[in-house]
């Protein structure tokens, strides 16, 4: 087993959350330990991802999943609260997908909705934030994933 260890900060986390996302995306996750630092403006997560395996190298130089790896086991990688949107999002994602005829990453990747599932994104905005949600993806689909992410707010508002 190895381990590789990534701090995210409370202010400005977009390119850590990247880097972590990315790596995730292309290793076999045993486990992960995260902790809270509170260090005044320096404050974030210390994040510790145990994995087997290694990640494969493309000809860019950048680290792809190996295709003879197991998936990625959302229920593992993400939280309780943030797995049970993203099971609501892929089931959506699954009926939009049978209704066109279309395959399921055609609409949106499993990674992308386990981004979506973290951000909680409020507007088509937020969204469009999302590595590889475009404007095409967006006006098509934008409206659904955010009605659907935010149709049980009123009755379960969710803790900050």
């Amino acid at each position: 087993m190895a381990y590789k260890f990534f701090s995210i900060p409370l202010a400005h986390p977009e390119s850590a959350e990247a880097e972590l996302n990315r790596f995730l995306s292309s290793i076999k996750v045993s486990g992960i330990e995260k902790h809270f630092v509170n260090d005044g403006v320096n404050s974030g997560w210390a994040v510790a991802v145990q994995f087997g395996g290694s990640a494969v190298a493309s000809a860019s130089g950048a680290a792809t999943a190996d295709p003879n790896r197991n998936r990625i086991d959302y229920q593992q990688t993400l939280t309780p609260d943030e797995f049970t949107i993203y099971v609501r999002l892929r089931d959506l994602r699954k009926e939009l997908a049978a209704a066109e005829g279309i395959k399921l990453h055609a609409i949106f990747t499993n990674e992308q909705l386990s981004l979506i599932a973290k951000a909680e994104p409020k507007t088509q905005e937020d969204l469009a934030k999302i590595p590889g949600i475009g404007e095409k993806r967006l006006k098509q689909y934008g409206a659904a994933f955010l009605a659907k992410l935010w149709e049980n707010d009123e009755a379960d508002p969710k803790p900050f």
